[in-house]
C-alpha cells in the first residue's frame, strides 16, 4: 500500500514521529526526556514547513495527489529546494538522535 495523497503522507509521518516522543517520555530517564524535547522541537519545525510546502503546492495545482506533481522542479525551483531540505531535516533529526543515543 502506498499513500497517494501528499497531505496525508505528511500527517501520517507526523503521528509516527510523535510515537518516538511518547516512547522517550515514558522511558523515564533524563536523556530520554531530553531526546523527546529535541524531537518535539524538530518535529514542530519540520512538520510546519512541510505542511506549508504542501499548501503552496496545493495553491499551484489544486490537488494533493502525488502523481499530479510531476515536473514541478522546473517551474518552482525554490519551493523544490525548501521542501526537499525540510524533508531531509526531518529524516536527519531522526538519524542524529539514534546516533547520539548510541554514544
Amino acid at each position: 500500500m502506498v499513500q497517494v495523497d501528499l497531505k496525508r503522507l505528511v500527517a501520517y509521518s507526523s503521528v509516527s514521529h510523535l510515537g518516538f516522543v511518547v516512547l522517550g517520555i515514558f522511558a523515564f530517564h533524563a536523556i530520554s526526556i531530553q531526546g523527546a524535547v529535541y524531537q518535539m522541537l524538530s518535529h514542530g519545525i519540520s512538520t510546519g514547513a512541510l505542511f506549508l510546502g504542501v499548501g503552496m503546492l496545493y495553491d499551484r495545482r489544486h490537488t494533493h495527489w502525488i502523481k499530479e506533481f510531476g515536473g514541478l522542479a522546473t517551474p518552482m525551483p525554490c519551493s523544490r529546494l525548501s521542501i526537499c531540505s525540510c524533508a531531509s531535516l526531518r529524516r536527519g533529526c531522526q538519524c542524529s538522535m539514534v546516533l547520539s543515543a548510541n554514544s
